[in-house]
């Protein structure tokens, strides 16, 4: 083609066909199409340049930029000439192109010098391919890229994608991770950086730092191509997480990592305080009654006695009246730290409410084993308590009932014990006292 055009001002008629012929030839094409001679003006353009600019023909032959387009584009078109024939060689950018209408479109030229039969730049040969409708669909591309980006870092769930890496058999040996959210960083202390690229076999995940087999779990998820949801304790980061694997598409894994650690909390103190007194600790009514009937049913088994204590703070409503319900629970959470101190191991300690508290006491081997704790409770309940720089002095009376003696059974032991507790309050408190005497 540069030959051709190079020589059409010398050639013979006849070559003027060959011309109309190629012309006819490029005004098929879908491409604008145009050359100019080395002055910058338009010898020629194909039918599909004239209805992109929007102009006729006629308009276009013989004129230059300037004449064709807005005064910004122009100057750029012009300089991009002249460099080409100060340079000849191909050129290709990306520019825009205003139409008549005022339609701007984005575009990428194409461009080559032609040279003469004397090997002189004789003017450039164009070739404009119109990119606006594929560099609006890369934008909106971008765009849902970044909302599913913004997405993807402002869950509050961790998530982290897995790539598997197989050896020469094709069987996946390890797992990279390709990519982590920041919530996920969050949750582990660890940037993107140094999660991203790292496999398995080299990360937190690796089996020295877990107890589950990670390659060997993604593998089930990616070869089931199935979801599993599960709780995993680490205990690496000593939390809870809420776990759910997905395999997206072939030979990758997905993790999404909820943090429960305070939910999980919340269902064990829960599950601790339907069985214990939430203002001292100790076990609750339900607690010791349970407590309770499995030390009756071994007792029976091993013909073993057991005691029940019923404890009654004396006067603890002056210490409320005086303190107010914060001083009296003060008093309370001493009074449950002494009583502990006072019984041995495998005995019980409860709290029923306000100012009752019972104990068990198990494998008995003589009813004086009970009077001796219970001596030692009524000894640690004179001594004086402090309550907001406070000395106050209480007593308690103290009532005891024995296994088989006084019952045999949850009701009866804690009827008695409770009955002997206010006999003592009859004969004057800060006393113990069986079911019919008072001992103390």
């Amino acid at each position: 083609m540069k030959k051709l055009f190079a020589g059409f001002e010398t050639r013979k008629p006849q070559n003027l066909e060959i011309l109309k012929i190629v012309q006819s030839m490029l005004d098929t094409m879908p491409n604008p199409i145009f050359y100019k001679d080395s002055s910058g003006s338009y010898q020629f353009c194909n039918k599909a340049f004239a209805e992109f600019l929007g102009i006729d023909k006629k308009e276009i032959i013989g004129k230059t930029v300037y004449n064709i387009s807005p005064q910004k584009f122009a100057e750029k078109y012009h300089e991009m000439d002249t460099a080409l024939f100060t340079d000849p060689k191909v050129q290709v950018y990306e520019y825009q192109v205003k139409n008549k209408s005022g339609e701007i479109r984005d575009v990428i030229f194409n461009k080559a010098p032609y040279f003469d039969l004397n090997g002189q730049v004789a003017g450039l040969v164009g070739v404009i391919v119109d990119i606006t409708d594929r560099k609006k669909l890369e934008s909106a591309r971008q765009a849902s890229e970044a909302k599913y980006r913004a997405l993807f870092n402002h869950l509050n769930n961790g998530f982290i994608y897995f790539r598997g890496l197989e050896d020469e058999a094709g069987a996946i040996i390890d797992y990279q991770v390709m990519d982590v959210n920041s919530s996920l960083e969050k949750l582990t202390g660890l940037n993107h950086d140094e999660l991203v690229g790292v496999k398995i076999s080299e990360s937190i995940f690796k089996p020295e730092n877990t107890e589950l087999n990670w390659i060997q779990f993604m593998n089930r998820i990616c070869s089931s191509r199935t979801r599993e949801t599960f709780e995993y304790y680490s205990a690496l980061f000593h939390k809870w997480f809420e776990i759910s694997a997905y395999s997206p598409q072939t030979n990758c894994c997905a993790l999404v990592f909820a943090d429960i650690t305070e939910q999980k909390s919340n269902i064990e103190k829960a599950r601790y305080y339907a069985y214990h007194d939430s203002l001292t600790s100790l076990p609750n009514r339900r607690l010791f009654e349970d407590r309770l009937s499995l030390a009756i049913d071994q007792a029976k088994h091993n013909r073993e006695k057991i005691a029940v204590i019923y404890l009654d703070l004396d006067n603890f409503k002056n210490v409320n009246d005086t303190f107010g319900h914060e001083g009296g629970d003060i008093l309370l959470k001493e009074v449950a730290d002494r009583l502990l101190s006072c019984v041995r191991e495998g005995d019980t300690v409860s709290r029923l409410g306000g100012d009752e508290f019972v104990l068990i006491l198990p494998n008995l081997k003589t009813n004086d084993d009970a009077i001796k704790v219970a001596s030692r409770i009524l000894e640690e309940s004179r001594r004086p308590f402090c309550i907001n720089s406070h000395t106050v002095k209480i007593s308690a009376s103290i009532g005891i009932s024995l296994f088989p003696e006084d019952g045999d059974d949850i009701t009866s032991l804690m009827r008695n014990s409770d009955a002997a507790m206010y006999l003592g309050k009859k004969q004057g408190r800060n006393r113990i006292c069986y079911l019919n005497e008072c001992i103390k």
